[in-house]
């Protein structure tokens, strides 16, 4: 498993536009990959994400008139961490320590690091050689996503080094339900007609099986997802973000 996401990292081609970013295709080994989509864990392994900001369009999107509660929210999380590991059926549970310890290997984030040297030594004022030296701390997260889920266009927090997402779709057919990125415009006179023209859409990362994407935080890594429509099932990944805090969960 591990061989397989080094080797995606390794053929690579970083785009810079709109900001450094990076489309993974064939992540995970293929047999892997559908092992993990027929282990996918149940929602009760997971923990609602910020009900306050999604309880309201949770229940605008799942009201079953009664039969059975909305959910709390329209976005869950499960760390691939051991207390959440512990709640993951035993048979099913040898599969997602092999898959985050995958993830959380040196080797994995030293071949992260390196293609996105230029990036990171100017944030950290470093060299090649000194981005070993950085503390970053990963921390692989399964997520949920349901009808009603979005996030506005934002960089991500400074306490991030790294995103990845890797898409875990079952087909072709949610390939619009992929990350958008964003270029921002603070001089764009349409500004003075909607907020919204701030930002402009350049690429939305498709939604497609075994993909994903990854790219340097910084001041112009906008992106986000618009509302998940209804009836475009569960949209499910792992989001690996590689902190500068060990106390981060995820």
């Amino acid at each position: 498993m591990q061989s397989s996401l080094i080797a995606a990292i390794d053929r690579a081609q970083v785009d810079q536009e709109p900001f450094s970013h990076v489309y993974l295709d064939q992540a995970f080994p293929p047999d892997v990959y559908q092992e993990m989509l027929d282990g996918l864990p149940g929602l009760e392994c997971f923990a609602p994400d910020n009900p306050t900001k999604y309880g309201a369009a949770a229940r605008r999107f799942h009201d079953t008139a009664g039969e059975t509660p909305a959910p709390a929210s329209c976005r869950f999380t499960m760390p691939l961490r051991d207390a959440s590991l512990a709640r993951v059926p035993e048979g099913r549970r040898g599969l997602w320590t092999g898959v985050a310890a995958a993830l959380a290997s040196e080797e994995l984030k030293e071949r992260i690091f390196n293609l996105f040297a230029a990036e990171l030594c100017r944030r950290f004022r470093t060299d090649v050689p000194g981005l070993s030296r950085i503390q970053a701390y990963p921390r692989p997260t399964l997520i949920r996503d349901l009808s009603g889920y979005w996030i506005a266009p934002h960089p991500d927090s400074p306490a991030k080094i790294v995103t990845v997402q890797f898409y875990l779709a079952r087909d072709v057919s949610q390939r619009a339900l992929g990350t958008t990125l964003y270029r921002r415009s603070l001089f764009n006179p349409r500004i003075l007609l909607s907020l919204s023209n701030v930002f402009t859409p350049v690429r939305q990362l498709a939604f497609l099986p075994n993909t994903g994407y990854l790219f340097p935080v910084g001041s112009r890594s906008w992106h986000g997802r618009e509302e998940v429509p209804a009836g475009a099932g569960e949209r499910n990944s792992i989001l690996l973000v590689y902190y500068r805090d060990p106390s981060r969960e995820w």
